[in-house]
């Protein structure tokens, strides 16, 4: 119950980092089986990640099947304690926060960072 409770207090935060992901995931929301990563990123869908990986190495691949992609952030990893305070203290930071964290998924998902420029540019914001 505590932790339904943390997540329905958390629910703007979450919100807020699937808008500033503009559409790169269906949703965002906490786990709390990640172990020692921050995040990771499941499919939802017809599509799964390998089978995206698979599409992708593929001669003439259109860019067009991909996985519709939830991102899970642990509840247990103290990243969630910096969200919150950057959420209270500077919502456009916290932009760069989902951004990194997004890529942070995709790595860890074996797939690439899409747009290496706007990863670096948050990745600088934030350290």
């Amino acid at each position: 119950k505590e932790t339904e409770e943390t997540k329905e207090e958390d629910k703007p935060i979450l919100e807020f980092i699937k808008n500033s992901l503009e559409g790169e995931v269906l949703d965002v929301k906490f786990a709390s089986n990640l172990g020692v990563h921050p995040v990771c990123l499941l499919a939802q869908g017809e599509v799964s990640i390998e089978m995206e990986k698979v599409f992708a190495s593929m001669p003439g691949n259109d860019g067009k099947m991909k996985a519709e992609k939830v991102l899970e952030i642990s509840s247990e990893h103290g990243i969630l304690d910096r969200l919150n305070g950057v959420f209270k203290e500077d919502k456009e930071k916290l932009k760069d926060y989902a951004i990194v964290l997004y890529e942070q998924a995709r790595i860890l998902a074996g797939l690439n960072i899409e747009d290496p420029t706007k990863f670096v540019t948050a990745f600088s914001a934030i350290i």
